[in-house]
């Protein structure tokens, strides 16, 4: 049985900073340690972001206050990780009864809370359950908040 050897090209994470991901991670944490796949520009990309828009729309109604497609997929003609990046606010994001519920009706899933860090939230897009894949979509969708409508936050 083959033992995995360290990358040394990757900086082992201290153990402070272990504890701080296993804190604000919803659920058991994922080992990230596959080849980064990048796939050509693909011209779906933003009609996927706008099939997936209109579905947040549509859950959230006015809650929405921003929602953007953000990351490499937004850029035409780029290649990219084929997962498509969202930015939502809504007025306060620490109030996840006022949107979670509807988001997971939509398959997203709470996956990060960091409430000491402007109230971030990460929702992961899932296949649904009658899905013949069940695996996971390539959809995230990355929370802040607006709060009385100013976006001047540093996330933004």
């Amino acid at each position: 049985m083959s033992q995995e050897q360290p990358n040394p090209e990757v900086e082992p994470v201290d153990a402070a900073r272990e504890a701080e991901m296993v804190a604000i991670t919803i659920g058991a944490p994922e080992k990230l340690n596959n080849t980064v796949h990048l796939a050509d520009y693909d011209p779906a990309w933003p009609l996927t972001f706008a099939r997936l828009a209109d579905d947040i729309y549509r859950a959230l109604g006015e809650t929405v206050c921003l929602l953007e497609h953000v990351g490499s997929t937004s850029v035409p003609g780029l290649a990219a990780k084929p997962i498509i990046d969202m930015v939502l606010a809504v007025p306060d994001s620490s109030e996840e009864g006022a949107y979670i519920p509807q988001l997971e009706r939509l398959n997203y899933y709470l996956r990060i809370r960091e409430p000491d860090w402007f109230e971030h939230r990460v929702l992961k897009l899932s296949e649904p359950k009658s899905s013949p894949r069940k695996k996971a979509s390539n959809s995230y969708l990355i929370l802040s908040c607006c709060g009385d409508g100013n976006l001047n936050e540093p996330f933004f």
